[in-house]
C-alpha cells in the first residue's frame, strides 16, 4: 500500500505513480487541492482513494475500486484522455462534478455520484450499470501499519442547487436502485436537466426526476422502464424519449409523467405505452412499427392532446388506445386505428407538440414535432375505430 498526506496541497506529476500487484493507493491532499498532471498515471492493484478539501484534478487512475471525495470539485486534467477505469467508481464533491465542455471520461462498470452544489457530467466508453458503490481503502499509519478507511456506499446520481446530470455511454446504460432502496436512481435538483444516452439499450430500473428540468432519454437500440418505474419532472419541463434503432417498452405499472411541459417520444420499433401524463401535449411517433397499450386497465395518454404517427397501427381491436385527452390527431402508413377515449368531449382536429432537448453540456434545442390534422390510415386494413365513453366527438 501507498499512502500519500499533505497538509495544504498534493501534486503528481508526470509519469506513472503506481503498485504492480495488490494494494492500495490513498492520497490525501488537506485543506489544499490534489492535482494530476495531465500526463501522470496512478494506478493500484486493487483501490484508490483520492481526497481534497480543494479541486481533485484527474489525469488517469486505474484500479478495481476507485474513490474521490472534494469539498470542492472534481475535474479533468487538461489534454487527459481516459480519466477513471475501475470495475466501481464512488464520486463524491460538493459542488461539481465535471463540466458541460469536459466531462470525466470512464471506462467502469458500475457508477455512483454525488454533486451536492451542482452538475454532474460523464462520459463512459462502454457499457455501465449506475447503482450503489462503496469503496474501502487501507492507509498507511507512521508505523507502517494499515487502517481501512470505508466510503459507504452512495447510491445513484444526484445533483444539487439547480445542476444538472449528463451520463452518455457509447454502450448501455442501465439503471438500478441502490441499497438506499428508495427508489429513484437519478435525481436532478430543481431546474438542473437530465441526459441519458446510450449507444446501446437504455434501461430504467427505478425512477429519474428533475424538479423542474427538463428530462431526455436515448437508448439507441431501445428504452425500457421497469415495473413501478417513473420518469418525471413538474413545472414547465418536458420529457423527450428517442431510440434510432429500437422501440419504448413501458411495464403496465410504469410512468411518464410530466406536469405543464410537453412529453415527445419518437422511435423505430414498437411504442408500448402504460401510462403517460401531463397537463400539456404528447406526440407518440414510431417510424417503422405500431403504437401499443400495454396496459389494457389504465389511460395510456392523459394530456391537454395527443399526436400520434405510427408506421404499422394504432391500438388494436382486441385493446383499443385509451384516452384522457381534449383533441387528437394522428395518422397511420400501414394499419388501423383503435382509440378509446374516456373525457369529457373529444375534438378530432389538429395537435402538435415540442420537447427541449438535453445536449452533452446540458444545453437545450427545441425539438418542435410537425403538427397532424384528422386522423388518416393507410394499408389494407385502414380501419379506424374512435369511441368516446362519456361525452360526445
Amino acid at each position: 500500500n501507498i499512502t500519500l498526506v499533505a497538509g495544504n496541497g498534493l501534486s503528481i506529476g508526470s509519469g506513472v505513480f503506481t503498485i504492480t500487484g495488490a494494494g492500495d493507493i490513498f492520497m490525501d491532499a488537506g485543506i489544499g487541492a490534489l492535482l494530476q498532471s495531465s500526463t501522470s498515471t496512478t494506478a493500484a492493484g486493487e483501490n484508490v482513494r483520492l481526497v481534497a478539501t480543494g479541486d481533485v484534478t484527474v489525469a488517469e487512475v486505474i484500479a478495481d475500486k476507485i474513490s474521490v471525495l472534494s469539498s470542492a470539485n472534481i475535474v479533468t486534467a487538461p489534454g487527459a484522455s481516459l480519466n477513471l477505469s475501475a470495475s466501481a467508481l464512488r464520486l463524491d464533491a460538493e459542488q461539481a462534478i465535471g463540466t458541460g465542455t469536459d466531462p470525466l471520461t470512464l471506462s467502469v462498470s458500475e457508477l455512483s455520484a454525488l454533486a451536492d452544489t451542482g452538475g454532474i457530467f460523464l462520459s463512459e466508453s462502454d457499457d455501465i450499470t449506475v447503482s450503489s458503490v462503496g469503496v474501502t481503502t487501507d492507509k498507511v499509519g507512521a508505523d507502517a501499519t494499515t487502517t481501512p478507511i470505508a466510503d459507504s456506499a452512495l447510491s445513484g446520481l444526484q445533483s444539487g442547487s439547480n445542476g444538472s446530470i449528463v451520463l452518455s455511454a457509447s454502450g448501455s446504460i442501465t439503471l438500478n436502485d441502490g441499497s438506499d432502496t428508495d427508489g429513484s436512481v437519478v435525481a436532478a435538483n430543481g431546474s438542473g436537466n437530465i441526459l441519458l444516452d446510450a449507444a446501446g439499450a437504455l434501461a430504467l430500473n427505478a425512477d429519474v426526476s428533475s424538479g423542474s428540468g427538463n428530462i431526455t432519454l436515448i437508448g439507441t437500440s431501445g428504452v425500457s422502464l421497469a415495473s413501478s418505474v417513473t420518469a418525471q419532472t413538474a413545472g414547465t419541463g418536458t420529457i423527450d424519449v428517442s431510440s434510432l434503432a429500437g422501440g419504448l417498452t413501458m411495464a403496465t405499472d410504469s410512468s411518464i409523467t410530466a406536469l405543464d411541459g410537453d412529453v415527445v417520444v419518437e422511435t423505430s420499433a414498437d411504442v408500448r405505452v402504460a401510462g403517460i401524463t401531463t397537463n400539456a401535449d404528447v406526440s407518440l411517433t414510431s417510424t417503422a412499427g405500431s403504437i401499443l397499450d400495454n396496459q389494457a386497465d389504465r389511460i395510456n395518454v392523459s394530456a391537454s392532446s395527443l399526436r400520434f404517427d405510427a408506421n404499422a397501427g394504432f391500438g388494436a381491436s382486441s385493446n383499443a388506445f385509451d384516452t384522457q385527452v381534449g383533441t387528437v390527431a394522428g395518422r397511420t402508413i400501414d394499419g388501423a386505428v383503435f382509440l378509446q377515449d374516456s373525457a369529457d368531449d373529444l375534438i378530432i382536429g389538429s395537435t402538435q407538440a415540442s420537447s427541449e432537448v438535453v445536449a452533452a453540456d446540458s444545453s437545450i434545442t427545441v425539438n418542435a414535432v410537425a403538427p397532424l390534422s384528422g386522423i388518416v390510415t393507410g394499408g389494407a386494413d385502414a380501419s379506424i375505430v374512435v369511441t368516446q365513453t362519456t361525452g360526445s366527438i
